[in-house]
C-alpha cells in the first residue's frame, strides 16, 4: 500500500507490506490497520530519520506558533443533553449548525442530516446516548454499574453467553461497524480531577517546551511505554519521542492544554478537588470495536497525543491508572451513517482538539469506512425494542414543541395585538389632548373677548 509512490518511500518495520512518504502524515486509510490513525506512533526505530538519526526538533517553538496554537482553543459552545431532552432533531440541528460554520450548506444538507440521524438515534438505547452526550458513560458502567447501561458491556452472570445481551455480544464479535468512543477515566470511571488536569497541563507544557527543570519528568514520560528509550542528552537534542521531530504536534499540545485550561475554568473553585464533570474524549470509527481496543492495549493504533497525555498521567499519578477507556455508542446500519456519525459524535462528546480532546485530525476522512448487508438486518433484529420507544419519545417531544409553538406563536400575537391597541390608544389620547387643547384656546378667548366688551 503505497500513499505517493513517486516519492521517496520509507518502510514501516512493524507492517513491513506498508510504505510511506516521509512528508504524509496520515498514511492509513484503513482504521483496521493497526496504524491507521493519524500521527499514530510507531516503534522507535520506525521514529529514525533516514541519516540514521532520530527526528529532533528545536525547542521551544517560536512564540507566535504558541500563540496562533493556544488561540484555536475554545469552551464547547453547547450543552448538549439538554437538546437530547428536547427531541433528536433539535439535537442534530445545533451540531449541523455547528459542522456547518463559515461553509456553504443548503436546507437540503440538513433535511438529509435529520433523515439519516432519526433512525441512528433511535437504535441507540437512551441512557446509553444521553450519558455519552454528558460523558457519564465510564462512570456508570465501571462505578455505579447502573442497570440501564452495566448489561450493554458486562456480561450478565446469570445467563449463557447465546442469552446475553445483543449490544454485548455484538460488541465483543468479530463484527459490528461501530462509532466507539473513549474517555480519559480512572478504574471507576471519573475523570481525573481538575488539580490533576492543571499538573498534567503544566507538566506538558515543560515537555515542549525544552525547559531543563522538567528533563527528568520527560524522560520518564518518554520511556513509560518503553525504558531506556531516552535520556536527558537525547531531549537536549529535541528528540522528544512523542514530538517525532514535528514543530505541528508541539503546537497541538499547546492547543491541547489551553482548551484543557478553558474547560478547568468554567468549573467553580470550590469544586477543584472534584472529577472534570465531562470527561475527556476520543471518538473514532471501527469495523470491530474488540479488536480495536486489543490493539489500543498494544499502544497501538493511537494517536501519539493519547499516548502522550497517558504517559504524562502515569508518571505524575501511578496509583491512580488513568487511562482512554473505550466505549461502543452506536452500530452503523447505512453508509450515510458511516459519512455523519463519527462527526456528530465527535462534536457532542467535545472530543476535538481545540475543545481539550485527543482527536488531531478532522473526523469522517476514512475512505474505507463502509458498512456491510448484514448491518441492517442486524439492527432491525436486535435494537427494535429501543427504536420503538426513542420514535415513540420524538413523537412526543415534537408535538410538545409543536404545542409549545402554537401557544408561543399565540402569546406573540396577542402581545403584537395589545402594542397595536394600545398604540392606537395612545393615539387617540394624542388626538384627544389636541382636541381639548384647540377648546381651551377657544374658549380662553372668548372669555378675553368679553372681558374687553
Amino acid at each position: 500500500m503505497e500513499c505517493h509512490p513517486t516519492r521517496r518511500l520509507r518502510v514501516c518495520h512493524t507492517l513491513p507490506h506498508v510504505s510511506y512518504c516521509a512528508d504524509c502524515t496520515s498514511p492509513f486509510e484503513d482504521d483496521d490497520d493497526p496504524l491507521r490513525d493519524v500521527g499514530a506512533l510507531l516503534d522507535s526505530s520506525d521514529l529514525e530519520a533516514d541519516e540514521g538519526t532520530k527526528p529532533h526538533l528545536s525547542l521551544p517553538i517560536v512564540s507566535a506558533i504558541v500563540t496562533v496554537a493556544e488561540n484555536k482553543a475554545v469552551v464547547p459552545p453547547f450543552r448538549w443533553p439538554p437538546l437530547l431532552d428536547r427531541s433528536f432533531m433539535a439535537l442534530t440541528d445545533a451540531i449541523f449548525f455547528e459542522e456547518t460554520r463559515g461553509r456553504l450548506a443548503t436546507d437540503d444538507d440538513l433535511i438529509k442530516w435529520r433523515l439519516t440521524l432519526l433512525p441512528l438515534y433511535c437504535s441507540i438505547p437512551r441512557p446509553v446516548l444521553a450519558a455519552t452526550l454528558d460523558g457519564s458513560l465510564p462512570h456508570k458502567v465501571r462505578g455505579l454499574k447502573d442497570p440501564d447501561v452495566y448489561l450493554l458491556y458486562n456480561p450478565d452472570e446469570n445467563k449463557a453467553e447465546h442469552e446475553q445481551h445483543p449490544w454485548y455480544l455484538r460488541n465483543q464479535s468479530s463484527e459490528g461497524y461501530a462509532i466507539y468512543v473513549r474517555w480519559l477515566v480512572d478504574a471507576q470511571g471519573l475523570a481525573p480531577t481538575i488539580e490533576e488536569l492543571l499538573r498534567v497541563v503544566d507538566c506538558l507544557r515543560n515537555y515542549v517546551a525544552g525547559n531543563v527543570n522538567g528533563m527528568q519528568t520527560a524522560v520518564a514520560i518518554d520511556n513509560v511505554t518503553q525504558p531506556d528509550r531516552s535520556d536527558v542528552d537525547a531531549l537536549v537534542r529535541g528528540e522528544h519521542y512523542y514530538l517525532s521531530g514535528k514543530e505541528q504536534r508541539a503546537a497541538l499540545v499547546y492547543t491541547w492544554c489551553r482548551a484543557t485550561e478553558l474547560r478547568c475554568a468554567s468549573v467553580p473553585l470550590a469544586d477543584r478537588t472534584k472529577p472534570l464533570p465531562k470527561p475527556q474524549s476520543y471518538c473514532g470509527y471501527a469495523k470491530t470495536v474488540s479488536k480495536r481496543e486489543k490493539s489500543y492495549k498494544r499502544n497501538q493504533s493511537t494517536t501519539w497525543l493519547v499516548m502522550l497525555v497517558e504517559a504524562a498521567c502515569v508518571v505524575l499519578f501511578p496509583d491512580r491508572h488513568l487511562r482512554l477507556r473505550t466505549y461502543t455508542v452506536c452500530y452503523l446500519a447505512t453508509q450515510d451513517e458511516v459519512d455523519l456519525a463519527e462527526r456528530i459524535f465527535t462534536r457532542c462528546t467535545d472530543s476535538r482538539v481545540d475543545h481539550g480532546g485527543f482527536c488531531v485530525a478532522a473526523p469522517g476522512q476514512c475512505s474505507s469506512a463502509k458498512v456491510d448487508d448484514d448491518s441492517v438486518r442486524w439492527r432491525e433484529e436486535n435494537l427494535a425494542e429501543y427504536y420503538d420507544q426513542n420514535m415513540l419519545l420524538e413523537r412526543e417531544n415534537m408535538r410538545a414543541t409543536e404545542n409549545k409553538q402554537e401557544a408561543d406563536a399565540a402569546d406573540l400575537a396577542f402581545i403584537a395585538e395589545f402594542r397595536a391597541s394600545r398604540a392606537q390608544r395612545l393615539e387617540q389620547d394624542e388626538a384627544d389632548e389636541e382636541s381639548w387643547a384647540q377648546s381651551r384656546a377657544y374658549f380662553r378667548k372668548l372669555m378675553e373677548d368679553s372681558d374687553d366688551e
